[in-house]
């Protein structure tokens, strides 16, 4: 026996008939759903998002009206996602709990290119043994202006001039420090008590090969935001006034996060 829930009439009718052995497609046969699946291989609970009809959708209803947000679309790789699909795996060999993640798309451009595989799978050891989540990803920082660049090339070619200057405008500060970031990093998060809303603390490190330059960069950026200068254990950090964020350069990396968190790292650095 099977209790059915639709939200649209038609679908709950073509369900029906399914059960009822009617010969009608379903979305378990090849395709989007059965790709996604044996991407992430055998998990015990797992959920997928199929994004082709809702990008095949919007495509329509932006036809000859919003050129310039579909080729954002297309220059950032989403385009061609056909499903987004996470899998949990209870009493996996080496965790409690293991999640994954996985795209399906046909080329690997756009945001997606900017990954590597090839992270190192331990966290590095300034994440301490507090943290309730950790993880690692490799990213190409350096290619990110020429991202930019091509997305300020879409849309209506009277706006495009604009777009490239405030382009340009904006990555002329941060273009040579974009080039030293990476490709290395390190995302976890802690919890404190006690529990509350704001218990969770977030903390990423990302590698740098010219921390003088960077920390011109994190100078500059910081005044622009109002944060303030701050001495940790003889060095300086940037924190802001409004959130629970510090920044520091050190260490061969670049510190940013919650103000225990980031203090945690650098102790152990």
């Amino acid at each position: 026996d099977h209790l059915l829930i639709a939200t649209h009439a038609g679908a709950l009718e073509d369900a029906l008939e399914r059960l009822n052995g009617a010969d009608l497609a379903t979305v378990a046969e090849p395709g989007a759903l059965r790709a996604s699946r044996e991407m992430l291989g055998g998990h015990q609970a797992y959920f997928a998002w199929l994004v082709q009809p809702f990008m095949d959708s919007l495509a329509t209803l932006m036809e000859g009206e919003a050129d310039g947000a579909v080729g954002w679309l297309d220059v950032l790789g989403v385009s061609g996602v056909g499903a987004v699909s996470t899998g949990l795996r209870v009493d996996a060999p080496d965790a409690l709990m293991e999640w994954g993640l996985a795209v399906l798309t046909p080329r690997k451009e756009g945001v997606f290119g900017l990954f590597s595989s090839g992270a190192q799978i331990t966290p590095p050891p300034f994440v301490g043994a507090d943290a309730v989540t950790a993880s690692t990803f490799r990213f190409d920082f350096k290619e990110i202006p020429a991202l930019l660049r091509r997305l300020a090339q879409t849309g209506d070619e009277e706006d495009r001039a604009f777009q490239e200057q405030m382009m340009e405008s904006f990555l002329g500060p941060t273009e040579r420090v974009l080039e030293t970031l990476g490709p290395d990093g390190a995302l976890w998060s802690t919890l404190e008590r006690p529990f509350s809303l704001e218990s969770e603390k977030t903390m990423v490190a990302i590698t740098t090969s010219n921390e003088r330059l960077v920390s011109e960069g994190l100078m500059l950026l910081a005044e622009q935001v109002g944060a303030q200068p701050r001495t940790f254990e003889g060095a300086q950090l940037w924190e802001s006034p409004f959130v629970d964020m510090v920044a520091r350069v050190g260490f061969g990396h670049v510190f940013l996060g919650a103000r225990s968190g980031v203090e945690s790292a650098l102790r152990m650095a």
